[in-house]
């Protein structure tokens, strides 16, 4: 069961404002029913609400491909994002982006620039919590803690969408990137995803999915090769979310912490 806290979100605010919300996921929301369609990408303390606007300028890494591109060509048959623009494009909580054109589903993807942050040692535990930290992170902190040191963090975070009733298992060169290897995730078969980091598998890792139409949060760890399965109970939109995080590799130097996001979505049964 997740648990995430309007307390974080506040002591983020106050230490860093330029790039809001640090320590708070970032997804992609489809808006193809808009005219025009469009994709929104944002940050929130919880999904499905987007709460904070990300800037076109702090993108790095960005692109969407059909996934049948994907499969043949890889990220190269990607079209890079663009923002839209007129009045529909001012959301405040969110940068609203073209949606990608052609038949057929799509993938898109997107990295944010990197970002340093200090928080408190209150509203580190918070964060620690609603990442599902394991023992080891938590031994670090309280060795930095004793020591006198304050929390001091740079982090990156990357978001990909599936657009359509399949999904794409091919890689887009993110260097933390959440797959779907399932093709057509349905409400009570088993879903199956893998996390990679620079194209190689993260073990033991903590991974939550999170559907539109509950809070309550449903926690994996990842296996050997980066692998995580479960069954989805509801149909709709999900989010699968981590945060990869990492303690400083010398005294003086900062946390580094990587965070993914994976929307994508269950289509409702046919009825019988």
């Amino acid at each position: 069961m997740s648990c995430r806290t309007p307390p974080l979100l506040a002591g983020l605010l106050l230490a860093l404002a330029a790039p809001l919300a640090s320590a708070h996921d970032t997804w992609f929301q489809p808006r193809l029913a808009a005219s025009p369609p469009a994709l929104w990408l944002g940050t929130g303390d919880r999904f499905p609400a987007l709460e904070f606007r990300l800037e076109f300028k702090n993108l790095t890494v960005h692109g969407c491909a059909s996934q049948a591109a994907l499969a043949t060509r890889g990220a190269a048959a990607a079209t890079r994002l663009v923002a839209a623009g007129g009045p529909a494009s001012r959301v405040p909580s969110a940068l609203v982006l073209r949606a990608p054109s052609g038949e057929g589903p799509h993938t898109c993807w997107a990295s944010q620039v990197p970002f340093d942050i200090e928080i408190g040692p209150a509203k580190v535990e918070l964060y620690l919590k609603e990442i599902s930290a394991g023992p080891a992170l938590r031994a670090a902190w309280a060795a930095e803690l004793a020591a006198g040191r304050p929390w001091r963090e740079r982090f990156g975070k990357h978001a990909r969408i599936e657009l359509g009733a399949t999904a794409s298992p091919v890689p887009v060169g993110l260097k933390f990137e959440a797959l779907l290897l399932s093709p057509a995730p349905q409400v009570g078969s088993e879903a199956r995803f893998q996390l990679l980091e620079n194209g190689r598998p993260v073990a033991d890792q903590p991974v939550e999915l999170v559907s539109e139409l509950s809070r309550v949060g449903l926690w994996r760890r990842t296996d050997a090769d980066g692998r995580v399965a479960m069954a989805l109970p509801l149909a709709g939109r999900w989010l699968l979310r981590s945060t990869l995080l990492r303690p400083p590799a010398a005294v003086g130097e900062r946390w580094t912490s990587e965070f993914v996001t994976l929307a994508f979505e269950i289509p409702a049964a046919a009825p019988r």
